[in-house]
């Protein structure tokens, strides 16, 4: 499969909003298999689109090695989690936990965040083109929230 069919299944997940799952199942369960699709997926640049979800989804990103993801729209918790290359844009807001056990990679965060991880072990973060981690390290005046 390609970059299509990961659009395709998000675009899917509007659905399950209305219905009565709860809503774990959406954060977590989904967020991780879009993470295999990801993972999987012939392309190496991925777009999603999230503008459409009320709820965020979790943990995008994950173990994320050599793709260009690009987020549109909000993140949940976890965005990068065990990231070890490539480049995530999140175009969005994100919450909590951000590049938690990175160790290689850019994250770029195009919107607002709640708190970065404070186990960030390598790579690069932006904040709104500001560089904020560099190799793992918060650079001069960047508290971990």
């Amino acid at each position: 499969y390609d970059s299509e069919d990961i659009i395709t299944f998000t675009k899917m997940l509007k659905f399950y909003e209305k219905e009565q799952y709860p809503i774990y199942w959406l954060c977590w369960y989904a967020g991780n298999y879009i993470n295999a699709l990801i993972n999987n997926c012939k392309s190496k640049k991925i777009i999603l689109d999230t503008t459409h979800l009320e709820t965020r989804l979790y943990n995008l990103g994950f173990r994320n090695e050599k793709r260009h993801i690009i987020i549109n729209g909000n993140c949940g918790v976890l965005l990068g989690n065990e990231m070890r290359s490539g480049l995530i844009e999140a175009n969005g807001d994100c919450w909590e936990w951000i590049g938690s056990c990175m160790t290689g990679g850019t994250i770029r965060l195009n919107g607002d965040y709640a708190k970065l991880s404070p186990n960030i072990a390598g790579g690069n973060i932006y904040h709104k083109n500001k560089q904020i981690i560099k190799d793992g390290k918060p650079l001069d005046g960047i508290k971990i929230k």
